[in-house]
């Protein structure tokens, strides 16, 4: 008996033991997401990733120039990238003096989509002046469309940046923050998306950009954050217009919030501040206040007039041209058919017209959003992900969902908090929406994609560490340890299925997706 019961205290002191070695080495592990090597590391690791998929990735031909209007074969695998690459070369082969105003479009350039009073331009404008520095070089197309890949890229970068001080000046810890920026580089559909011909990325980084200004903003109003918010509102707006009612609320919201402020604790000192803001930083101001002005200019005559005179910020081709000029347009054509086959089946009996059953709706829409987020699903796609990977990965997002939702009120203590969590919250509703009424109208799971959920994934990510970090410190001292072995384990397992290379290269095995090059080496013929 003696022996036996001085057993237990020998186990109990070894598990605690243990336990207390294991939780001492979570706790360095966790704080080594905070560190400048992991930062370098995250960056390093991003432009590599990027680099090699913008130059592996099959280029979509280019079939020539017929009356200034570029041709482009409708075979990218990155979504969209043909007529992306089209409207570059459209506006490289306009003179340099005519902008990026379009008044002569002929009905074939159509196939590009409506561009004359297409809103989301200019990424396409600013993206033809390297283009048109190369050709005149002498350059190959495919060359071209690799460095501007490359560019893109560039562009991811400034986005993992621009969060990683988003999330610090939101008061997000330095660990949470250098975890959160490793897992939006690792995503798959963000390095994919930086590595193709997109305005994705490039409005993603602004409308991120949009968010940080709001964040100094709160902390303290100056004249170059207020220039800073209005050009990137403004610049996110017209490089992709779908961002235009989500910063236009955002900053609503952050105007009530300072204003509140300023009742509640006023700045005495704020007028004389902002005078020396101006003396002291004369050039930096100018230079931000006639970028503004530029940007908000190009907004006003884009959106605003396409609001005033059409009543849609991006009015639909058949408004701007006839319906049978837009029928060379494949997305017009696709909806307007689909459509009509759909209302024809529906008045002949031959389906059911499409009936909301929202729990459904939102299961299949967050499955859809999962596989397109983290491995390279389209339409077309037609292999199965793994039902382990899909478990293991759902699992750990509705985990993350739950953690994050159980310290909702805690995560939104802070007026920075609220302002950043509440335009995300708006942009995922405002996605789900637009999706859900896609789907009534046409019985069809059109632009579902995960990319669309990119710009706000980081900030979720965040959100989601930081409540789980929370729920760790709650649990009793003694089982830390195997909460944090458990976690880790997890996590290390959805990274080794979940990042860029592994979630692409096992499942795309045809010489299609590449360049003739590269898939001589990453195809086994």
């Amino acid at each position: 008996m003696t022996a036996g019961t001085g057993a237990v205290p020998r186990r109990r002191r070894a598990w605690s033991s243990a336990n207390e070695a294991v939780v001492l080495g979570a706790a360095a592990l966790w704080r080594v997401g905070g560190s400048r090597a992991l930062n370098v590391a995250t960056l390093v690791l991003f432009a590599l990733m990027g680099t090699f998929f913008a130059v592996v990735i099959f280029v979509p031909p280019f079939q020539g120039v017929v009356d200034g209007v570029p041709f482009v074969a409708k075979t990218s695998r990155v979504p969209d990238e043909f007529r992306h690459i089209g409207n570059i070369l459209l506006y490289a082969e306009r003179p340099v003096a005519a902008g990026p105003f379009l008044s002569d479009v002929t009905p074939e350039t159509l196939w590009l989509g409506e561009v004359e009073r297409f809103p989301s331009y200019l990424y396409y404008w600013l993206m033809s002046f390297p283009a048109r520095g190369l050709l005149a070089a002498g350059i190959g197309y495919e060359a071209v469309v690799v460095v501007l890949r490359l560019l893109t890229v560039v562009t991811g970068i400034g986005c993992l940046l621009v969060l990683r001080a988003l999330l610090r000046g939101a008061g997000v810890g330095a660990a949470t923050t250098g975890w959160s920026v490793l897992a939006l580089a690792l995503t798959g559909r963000f390095v994919w998306q930086s590595a193709g011909v997109s305005y994705d990325t490039p409005s993603m980084l602004l409308f991120l950009l949009v968010l940080l200004a709001m964040v100094h903003l709160l902390r303290q109003v100056t004249v170059v954050w207020s220039l800073v918010l209005v050009a990137a509102a403004s610049a996110a707006s017209i490089t992709k217009y779908t961002f235009f009612p989500f910063v236009a609320a955002g900053v609503v919201v952050l105007v009530v919030v300072l204003a509140l402020q300023g009742r509640r604790h006023p700045d005495p000192g704020l007028r004389a501040r902002l005078v020396a803001e101006l003396r002291e930083r004369r050039v930096l101001v100018v230079l931000l206040g006639v970028l503004a002005l530029v940007c908000v200019a190009l907004l006003v005559e884009r959106i605003g007039l396409n609001l005033l005179v059409h009543g849609s910020a991006n009015p639909s081709c058949d408004v701007i041209h006839t319906a049978e000029e837009c029928t060379v347009f494949d997305i017009y054509r696709r909806n307007r058919e689909v459509r009509e086959t759909y209302l024809a089946e529906v008045a002949g009996g031959v389906r059911e017209p499409q009936r909301l059953d929202l729990p459904r709706y939102a299961l299949t829409w967050a499955g859809i959003y999962y596989e397109s987020t983290f491995f390279y699903r389209g339409r077309d796609t037609d292999w199965e992900l793994p039902g382990a990977v899909a478990l293991l990965g759902r699992a750990t997002i509705l985990a993350g969902a739950l953690v994050g939702v159980a310290w909702i009120r805690r995560l939104l203590r802070t007026p920075a908090a609220v302002v950043v969590g509440g335009v995300c919250m708006l942009y995922v509703a405002g996605v789900f929406v637009f999706n859900l009424r896609t789907w009534l109208s046409l019985d069809q799971y059109y632009a579902h994609s995960g990319r669309y959920l990119l710009p706000v994934l980081g900030v979720a990510v965040a959100a989601a560490l930081t409540a789980a970090l929370w729920t760790w410190q709650r649990c009793p001292r003694a089982w830390r340890g195997v909460a944090a072995v458990l976690t880790a384990a997890v996590l290390l397992a959805v990274a080794l299925t979940h990042n860029p290379v592994t979630a692409f290269l096992p499942y795309v095995d045809h010489p299609a997706w590449f360049t003739d090059g590269a898939a001589d080496v990453l195809i086994d013929r």
